[in-house]
């Protein structure tokens, strides 16, 4: 293995859909269906990297700053608070448990610090909630609500 991170570039959306499409066969989070190519290129590419082996993208991770309103449930920030939110974090199947998806979290938090963010928050919809908490925790994050369904 020789993996690699770097920013996306809108000439890798195939290669998302393409690991998108493994995420919905795998079948481990609930819901989760694959985007666009126009929904790829349109995420913000600031917080958009991308893990590679040797030129083929095995994982990908895409965030957004958010600012709290005030209104709704995100009261675990001030209000005016800006937050980076992470929308997606996928690592291939073959590739894990090599610390990539700490790799590819980093670096979207490093970027969010560059900007002056101080706030980060993370959903999960991943069907293995326990292997999803460790590792976010592991990471420094603290679990806030739990939402169940029946």
């Amino acid at each position: 293995m020789n993996i690699t991170c770097r920013p996306f570039e809108n000439t890798d959306a195939d290669d998302i859909i393409r690991i998108q499409n493994e995420w919905v066969k795998e079948n481990i989070t609930y819901g989760y269906c694959a985007d666009s190519v126009d929904e790829i290129v349109n995420y913000d590419k600031e917080y958009f990297y991308l893990a590679v082996d040797n030129n083929r993208v095995i994982g990908y991770v895409t965030a957004e700053i958010c600012i709290n309103d005030g209104l709704g449930y995100m009261n675990v920030y001030p209000k005016g608070a800006q937050y980076l939110q992470v929308s997606d974090l996928y690592v291939c199947s073959d590739y894990r448990n090599n610390r990539i998806g700490e790799k590819l979290l980093s670096l979207v938090e490093e970027k969010a610090k560059e900007n002056h963010v101080q706030h980060f928050y993370i959903s999960s919809a991943a069907k293995d909630a326990e292997a999803v908490r460790r590792f976010y925790q592991r990471n420094g994050y603290q679990i806030w609500t739990t939402v169940f369904f029946k």
